[in-house]
């Protein structure tokens, strides 16, 4: 009855490798070294009744594969809270100062600043403001594309 259930972790080790070959996910690689050690385990009967000794061999691989779960986890909270912090994309752009390299004109809807050696579509953030190119200006916020900016003070 043991090498029953050693064929099954022999078996469920082989599906568990291919499983996660193919998804390369952490979480999936765990299983085939957890049921691995179930599978050392099947080999040396601690009791004699073969169902007991089939649910120490699964409590051996869930405790293997939950201790190296917990390294993984906390790295993982560290890492994305490392991550959320800083700003990215679009976020980054804002408080950025940038050159004028066309007039901006809310009235006429034009404007293009240098950011970075980016050229933008700008507009004003008070409407009447009429920003004469080579100004520096500073960035507000973006709508879309545009870069909402004011004069730098």
């Amino acid at each position: 009855m043991s090498s029953i259930f050693t064929i099954f972790w022999l078996v469920f080790t082989l599906g568990t490798t291919a499983v996660a070959v193919g998804y390369k996910h952490y979480y999936l690689v765990l299983a085939p070294i957890a049921s691995a050690f179930a599978l050392i385990v099947s080999f040396v009967p601690i009791m004699s009744d073969p169902f007991a000794n089939l649910a120490i061999q699964f409590a051996v691989g869930l405790v293997i594969y939950i201790v190296l779960l917990i390294p993984y986890t906390l790295a993982s909270k560290f890492r994305t809270n490392k991550i959320r912090k800083g700003k990215t994309n679009i976020t980054a752009l804002i408080g950025q100062r940038c050159l004028v390299v066309e007039d901006i004109s809310n009235i006429n809807v034009k404007g293009l600043v240098n950011l970075k050696g980016s050229i933008w579509s700008a507009r004003s953030s008070d409407p009447n403001d009429y920003i004469e190119q080579g100004t520096i200006v500073v960035v507000e916020t973006v709508e879309g594309v545009k870069l909402v900016c004011k004069r730098e003070k």
